[in-house]
């Protein structure tokens, strides 16, 4: 076991607390380890490998091998898209809530790919089921022999845990259920929702018994966040968005005298084991203890720096565990009201909490961080399940057989091709910024990568493993290489110009911000002229001559928000994708719309041309990936794998590959297999 620095153990009187602020029914092929012969990285990266080496690139479905994936036969052309599929994928997925079975042993995970069922003490997952749009609540039956889970679409789905079969009540609600519960005889199942609504349903029918709620909802909505039962099923418990604890009697379905002022949000709720006590977690950073019977409010336990996100009960109700939103674990004397243990367990929201019997409690925070801790002291179990965070960039390389991966985590990610063995992870900056853009030099072994947040560019040399370089621009969000590699181009709040050479930088102003930036050769000018092409916020878009930026003469209808732009290689077409849904394909020599690519239903936030430009490749906020004809716009394929958001899209050099970065926690890549 390691010790923790962020970890003290306060005295019992002391009365000072810190006031800082899927339906598979077998097992999924297990995540090969990279091979002991791979090239070790420097020193001083090879402590973090084995904290990711576990997400490693792996085959998708069983039987297919994972050849190296730099060698398809095929490059991608609009007369074989008909045989496209999907070939690899990185990650399993974020992870949105976590329960435990009572009977101990194991815990569920719901994540935005399906349901994965995990040995307590095992860093590989003993069963998996997908689910076709991502799973926000899980939970075990009183004998812990099915799983309840409530996804995005408000689908209710029951999963058998002998048989593997899956039982769905599609509808159950018309948005996202958020929270799940079974009754402790198994009887009913509560669910609760982004519409705002309890609904109860009697077992086994899944038919609905009651339904509470039904407030109107706005952007964070009236949203239900938390149920639980009390021990004998009389009585559930609710909290969300309208800042009350609500209770509600399972035998005639009326409502109880809430709890709580209405101030905040209650983002979990728990029952003592023996009844007595029902305790909210609430944004405002207080936890609050509440006599089940009379509504009294016992005593009050914070502040949790910027908002208390989960609670859970010991077994023996003599102590609570609290998540914050700062990432920090509390245990508290239940009777005393005191701080007991205080851990910086994570650096982002800790959004649930589950404790098995034994003694191990498992926490997810903010989508990929997942730890198990053993009880009294909170000593970290060693190799957690590794499930990766929202990719926002990714960048191919098919000289070096390298994808570049860049996250919410900040980190830059390297995985071989030819092997599927991660390679290479950053240190990063903080774990709240996000890789927003990343490229490989065309000339040189160096990867440059845009942080926001900390609005940097970052240079690395590959072979190294070495920072070499950094340079401030505000809201930085997009980069582009020079063809000839000699200069790096960066969009923000400017743009900002950076020579390799003489390690020398200028800015040039912006009216409003950049939003995606592009660079390549100009075929219709002498050799070594390029343009330079830029989408902003306002809804244009700017092509410059790279040497003396004299705009052109160019066509930019009024669309709203450019979020990305692409040129072909020889500068000949550009594609530009809208907050409306809307890509625009012109022709960059007389500034003319070619065509106006319709079909996704959000925001495009990405757009790349294959290398000889016959394909046009877009990123969504409606969770596909288009490919177009990139001549003339004519639609080919839509892939609907994705889970989540796509925030960036590639071809590989060689046109063989193209990939897709999702919110998801997942990075798939598709091609023609062999």
């Amino acid at each position: 076991m390691r010790t923790c620095p962020h970890i003290r153990r306060v005295p019992a009187a002391a009365t000072t607390i810190l006031a800082f602020l899927l339906a598979c029914t077998s097992a999924p092929t297990a995540l090969p380890l990279p091979p002991a012969s791979l090239a070790a990285p420097t020193a001083e990266y090879q402590s973090l490998l084995p904290l990711v080496a576990r997400s490693a690139i792996a085959p998708i479905d069983e039987g297919l091998p994972l050849h190296p994936l730099n060698s398809p036969q095929t490059a991608l052309a609009p007369s074989n898209l008909a045989r496209l599929r999907q070939l690899a994928q990185v990650g399993r997925g974020w992870p949105a809530a976590v329960a435990s079975s009572p009977k101990g042993g194991l815990y569920a995970l719901a994540t935005s790919l399906g349901v994965y069922v995990y040995p307590i003490d095992a860093s590989e997952p003993e069963r998996f089921w997908s689910f076709d749009s991502p799973v926000y609540s899980v939970a075990f039956d009183r004998d812990g022999t099915h799983l309840a889970a409530g996804d995005w679409r408000g689908t209710i789905s029951i999963i058998d845990l002998g048989t593997g079969a899956i039982e769905r009540r599609p509808g159950a609600h018309p948005r996202a259920i958020r929270s799940i519960a079974y009754s402790p005889d198994g009887q009913m199942l509560a669910s609760g929702s982004e519409d705002g609504t309890v609904r109860v349903w009697t077992l086994p029918a899944l038919s609905e018994r009651y339904r509470f709620g039904g407030v109107a909802y706005g952007y964070w909505g009236y949203g239900v966040r938390s149920l639980a039962f009390s021990p004998e099923g009389s009585v559930l418990a609710s909290g969300g968005d309208t800042g009350y604890v609500s209770r509600w009697t399972m035998i005639d379905g009326k409502e109880l005298a809430h709890l709580g002022t209405g101030s905040g949000l209650v983002f979990g709720v728990a029952i003592s084991h023996d009844g007595l006590i029902v305790a909210s977690a609430n944004s405002t950073g207080q936890v609050e203890l509440w006599d089940m019977y009379t509504g009294a409010l016992l005593r009050t336990l914070g502040p949790h720096p910027f908002g208390a996100w989960s609670l859970a009960f010991t077994p023996d109700d003599s102590q609570i565990i609290t998540g914050a939103a700062d990432g920090s674990l509390r245990i508290w004397n239940v009777r005393k009201g005191t701080l007991v243990l205080e851990k910086l367990a994570h650096t982002h929201a800790i959004d649930s909490l589950a404790l098995d019997p034994s003694g191990i409690l498992i926490s997810v925070a903010s989508g990929w961080q997942l730890a198990r801790w053993k009880l009294p002291d909170l000593a970290d179990e060693p190799a957690p399940p590794e499930h990766l965070p929202a990719f926002r960039s990714l960048a191919i390389d098919s000289s070096s057989h390298t994808l570049a991966l860049g996250g919410d985590d900040s980190r830059i990610r390297l995985w071989d091709l030819a092997t599927g063995a991660l390679l290479w992870l950053n240190p990063g900056l903080d774990d709240r910024q996000s890789v927003l853009s990343l490229r490989f030099a065309p000339t040189q072994p160096l990867l440059a990568a845009a942080h926001s947040g900390a609005d940097e560019l970052v240079m690395w040399d590959l072979a190294s493993r070495s920072e070499i370089a950094r340079q401030k621009l505000l809201r930085i969000r997009s980069l582009a290489f020079a063809p000839d590699g000699s200069q790096i181009a960066a969009a923000g709040s400017g743009l900002l110009l950076w020579d390799l050479g003489s390690r020398s930088a200028t800015q040039r102003q912006s009216s409003g911000l950049l939003t995606a930036i592009d660079w390549s050769l100009d075929s219709s000018r002498g050799e070594g002229d390029s343009l330079v092409a830029v989408a902003m916020d306002d809804g244009t878009t700017q092509v410059w001559d790279s040497r003396t930026f004299a705009p052109r003469d160019f066509e930019s209808p009024d669309v709203g928000p450019l979020w990305s732009i692409a040129l072909t290689a020889d500068g000949a077409r550009l594609a530009a994708g809208a907050n409306d849904g809307s890509v625009r394909l012109w022709d960059v020599h007389t500034g003319r719309q070619i065509a106006l690519l319709s079909g996704h239903t959000a925001p495009v936030q990405s757009v790349a041309f294959s290398p000889d430009g016959a394909l046009l490749a877009t990123g969504a906020m409606d969770n596909t990936l288009r490919v177009w004809d990139g001549r003339n716009g004519r639609a080919l394929r839509t892939l609907t794998e994705p889970r989540g958001w796509l925030f960036s899209v590639a071809f590989s050099p060689d046109g063989r590959m193209l990939a897709g970065a999702s919110w998801d926690g997942t990075v798939r890549i598709w091609g023609i297999p062999r």
